[in-house]
């Protein structure tokens, strides 16, 4: 229990470095900031101070910064004392095993978060947000995280329960006082707030579109014939040679994969086989496996080499790709036999390149970087869902309320309804943590890296 003990963990990675940071969190913080840097009285708070950090034996191990935050204006809401000492692990250890023996234990993973949530510090979407903020790997991901964490999604539900508490209540005085005379806007009940309200949920759960495409990335097909350029648009994009390129059709027999951040995104890239009539038994497989990644993909670059005929692509290849979801690169445009080919998939946005002279590479990458942005385009200031655990809670919450408002138009009782109502309640709370359990804070925070 928060305030029953002191914690201390390294708070950076381990591993050689500039500075390593430890964090200790507990009533014995002030104590051992005494104890530790031979101050006769209580430090400072929030005052970066240089000392020399003395074990208990007597022993200086480091020179160090030390900072002290006072109970209640913390991050966890408990005493914390953070030690900056230079990054060698030896050193870090060292001090972490003489904290051990002024009193303290090693923090477990999300340990600090969850005194904070605990303390009342934040809520419970606020401290996991903590960690999409850390495992962000796009801008735009960090922008949601950031937005969570500000309180956004916290604020959002908060609001949704308590127009659900009022809907509980309205209901259940009709229950109570059904001869009583209720105003005239109240005439049909709660029967208009609760479609409102349903409505309001339906919304959010859908913004839980965006989940998979902010925590995992955008994954982007490179398709084409063989020694259309595919490999050369790869390390074009890459700034670098990964793939092998060659005149010998089939080069690329299976697919090869990077992860790029690409604007604000970011983007695994895939290098696909070619495709083409006949090849070995391998590059078969190898196109069976290129046609099944486009249907996977969240967008597609088909190569064309617009000095060759125009390739004979598979039709259910052909008929998965949408302006949404493709862009056609004519590449090999510096070469005298170079066609326009925009009359080849007129529907579908063209550009063209060429991969080797560099030319049109600039706008092809614009044009990728408008079309991906319009498949993550945030709605304003509406609250992404990002965390799967939140959609459950506001499916069950939906459905509940559904049962509710079927009830109340099937002209059953009105208790049964409100039944429903107070389960809603205890769903779409236990998203900030008001109604939370033991087992969720475990299953949450286990996942947190040690000294966060």
């Amino acid at each position: 229990m928060p305030g029953k003990s002191t914690i201390a963990a390294l708070a950076t990675p381990a591993g050689e470095g500039a500075v390593a940071l430890l964090r200790i969190s507990g009533p014995l913080s002030e104590s051992i900031t005494e104890e530790v840097f031979a101050r006769k009285s209580p430090p400072p708070p929030r005052k970066a101070i240089l000392g020399t950090y003395t074990d208990v034996a007597g022993h200086p191990l480091d020179q160090a910064l030390y900072t002290y935050y006072a109970q209640g204006a913390s991050y966890t809401g408990e005493s914390t004392l953070e030690i900056a000492c230079h990054g060698n692990p030896l050193i870090a250890q060292k001090i972490l095993e003489d904290l051990q023996e002024r009193g303290c234990r090693l923090a477990e993973p999300g340990e600090f978060t969850r005194s904070a949530f605990l303390n009342q510090r934040m809520d419970l979407s606020q401290a996991e947000a903590v960690m999409e903020l850390i495992q962000a790997k796009s801008e735009k991901a960090i922008e949601v995280a950031q937005r969570h964490l500000r309180g956004g999604l916290g604020d959002r539900i908060r609001k949704l329960t308590q127009r659900l508490i009022r809907l509980c209540a309205q209901l259940e005085a009709y229950i109570d006082f059904p001869e009583e005379d209720l105003p005239d806007e109240d005439e049909e009940g709660p029967r208009a707030d609760l479609a409102d309200l349903i409505a309001e949920v339906h919304r959010l759960i859908e913004t839980n579109r965006f989940h998979e495409s902010l925590t995992q990335g955008f994954k982007l097909a490179i398709l084409g014939a063989p020694n259309a350029g595919k490999s050369s648009l790869l390390n074009a994009l890459l700034d670098r040679d990964r793939a092998i390129v060659s005149k010998t059709p089939g080069t690329t027999r299976d697919f090869i994969t990077e992860q790029i951040t690409y604007g604000a995104l970011n983007l695994e890239v895939i290098d696909t086989a070619g495709l083409r009539d006949g090849g070995s038994e391998i590059e078969k497989l190898g196109m069976e496996r290129t046609i099944d990644i486009a249907k996977q993909a969240d967008f597609n670059l088909l190569v064309i080499d617009s000095a060759d005929t125009l390739p004979a692509l598979p039709q259910d290849l052909l008929e998965g790709l949408s302006p949404a979801n493709t862009v056609v690169a004519e590449n090999k445009a510096d070469l005298e036999s170079s066609k326009d080919l925009q009359d080849y998939l007129p529907a579908l946005p063209h550009c063209r390149i060429s991969v080797k002279a560099g030319d049109g590479m600039k706008a092809l990458k614009e044009l990728l970087h408008t079309n991906l942005n319009a498949l993550v385009e945030l709605p304003g200031e509406e609250t992404v869902i990002v965390n799967s655990r939140h959609k459950k809670l506001l499916d069950e919450g939906h459905g509940l309320l559904r049962d509710a408002q079927l009830k109340l138009e099937s002209g059953s009782t009105e208790e049964l309804a409100a039944n429903d109502l107070r389960a809603a309640l205890d769903a779409i709370s236990s998203i900030t943590g008001t109604a939370g359990t033991e087992d969720i804070l475990d299953s949450i925070f286990l996942n947190f890296c040690i000294g966060k």
